[in-house]
């Protein structure tokens, strides 16, 4: 009997998260309020600039998606919501493809950059950590955050001088 009492009083064990929708992503949300005005519009528009911008510095072409998102600001100014909307997620399908195999390789080089920095002696545990960052963003499918990292990765190993490869001058 003690034994029966002890099944009976464990709670059976189910997942709450499965049974409650997933958050729409908040790139969601910036179409949905794209739709309803100029500050939407705007909005959604000055978010894909910047993962326009990201992509760029980091070294993809993006002058295609620049033209699109031209047009698409001529068409906020017009006021054509849906038009808007339509140009930003063809400007955002475009660009965003290409961002993980550009991440992956980006973070390539910064591997290269670390190995021989850790053969020099200089110390690479934040670069790790970053690279750590960026590959977990990654993982998680958020190109946003994993783009983000990697640009500042980057950045980071391009001004730190102790990383920097120092080539022989011809004298």
């Amino acid at each position: 009997m003690a034994a029966d009492d002890e099944r009976a009083s464990k709670p059976t064990r189910f997942d709450v998260l499965s049974m409650v929708k997933p958050p729409l992503k908040s790139r969601d949300l910036l179409y949905a309020e794209a739709l309803h005005g100029f500050a939407g519009a705007a909005r959604l528009l000055e978010e894909i600039e910047l993962m326009i911008t990201e992509v760029s510095a980091i070294g993809c072409e993006t002058r295609r998606a620049r033209r699109l998102m031209s047009d698409a600001w001529e068409a906020c100014r017009e006021g054509d919501w849906p038009l808007v909307s339509e140009l930003a997620r063809q400007t955002e399908d475009m660009v965003a493809p290409s961002i993980p195999d550009l991440v992956r390789s980006e973070l390539a080089k910064a591997r290269n950059m670390v190995v021989e920095a850790k053969m020099k002696g200089v110390e690479t545990s934040r670069y790790i950590v970053m690279m750590k960052a960026a590959m977990s963003a990654l993982h998680r499918e958020d190109i946003d955050d994993a783009l983000r990292a990697t640009k500042q990765l980057m950045d980071l190993l391009r001004e730190d001088a102790s990383l920097r490869t120092r080539t022989a001058s011809p004298t």
